[in-house]
């Protein structure tokens, strides 16, 4: 996939969406697979995880975004930020649960993996789906 915008890896169409992962301190790249699920990996010594960020062109703005988290080990944690709102999230918001985040109006949104722990390993955020309305902006 090019490395700057990995929106078919997602099954997201490129010529509207830009998909982009950031390492973090981690050294694992975020795991994208649309017949799969997307892990954000996490460094528990520092917090510094994978961040994935989508956004949307110009011409258009995202209405809502519903995120289906799976099972995860090792309480993960993250910063969803969406537009310019970021919002903590704690294990029980990332793990095997449905995430709906509706009424926005902007033009990206990114979910980067926090996790610092003292336990024995990093923690994953596994999403397995992320569904984004959008709409035209008006002339």
């Amino acid at each position: 996939t090019d490395p700057a915008n990995n929106a078919v890896a997602v099954g997201l169409d490129a010529s509207l969406f830009t998909v982009v992962s950031k390492i973090g301190s981690c050294g694992y790249e975020v795991g994208l697979n649309k017949a799969g699920q997307i892990r954000i990996y996490g460094n528990r010594a520092d917090g510094n995880g994978n961040t994935l960020s989508v956004s949307i062109g110009s011409a258009y703005v995202i209405k809502s975004v519903v995120f289906t988290f799976g099972a995860s080990s090792n309480t993960p944690t993250g910063d969803l930020v969406l537009g310019s709102n970021t919002t903590t999230m704690t294990a029980a918001d990332l793990t095997n649960v449905t995430k709906t985040y509706s009424d926005l109006s902007i033009n990206s949104f990114s979910l980067k993996n926090t996790q610092v722990s003292s336990g024995s390993n990093n923690a994953q955020i596994y999403i397995l789906s992320i569904a984004i309305t959008y709409q035209l902006v008006a002339a």
